[in-house]
């Protein structure tokens, strides 16, 4: 992948410590340690259950958006700077998409995670 611009560098940092706070809040609310959310990372499902479908629904809500706003695949790859074939492939659920690839193509949308993960759970609750 080529280097990104520094605005785009610079939103993924921001997003990414918005995404660690949350996290951290959430293991505070919960009364989790780092160590009890390492170990329950480790027994999550392989990509192809729990996972799978969660990266296929949020790759379904990134394509309605991207319909609904009349944008094409073209546009949101130039727009954040990634391939065609890693859209294409985020928006059909493919278990190799990371958070950067989805924090782009939401910015890209002119979305948030949060709207993101909220169309998600009407999709497929």
């Amino acid at each position: 992948m080529k280097k990104k611009n520094k605005n785009l560098e610079k939103m993924l940092e921001e997003q990414r410590k918005i995404f660690g706070d949350r996290v951290k809040e959430l293991m505070k609310e919960k009364n989790i340690t780092p160590e009890e959310l390492a170990k329950r990372m480790n027994q999550m499902p392989p990509d192809e259950g729990k996972m799978g479908r969660e990266l296929k629904k949020f790759g379904m809500s990134a394509k309605y958006f991207r319909e609904k706003k009349n944008i094409t695949l073209q546009e949101v790859a130039d727009k954040c700077e990634l391939s065609l074939d890693k859209i294409y492939k985020f928006e059909n659920g493919d278990p190799e998409s990371d958070y950067d690839t989805m924090v782009l193509i939401c910015y890209a949308l002119g979305i948030s995670i949060f709207d993101l993960a909220n169309i998600a759970d009407v999709i497929e609750p």
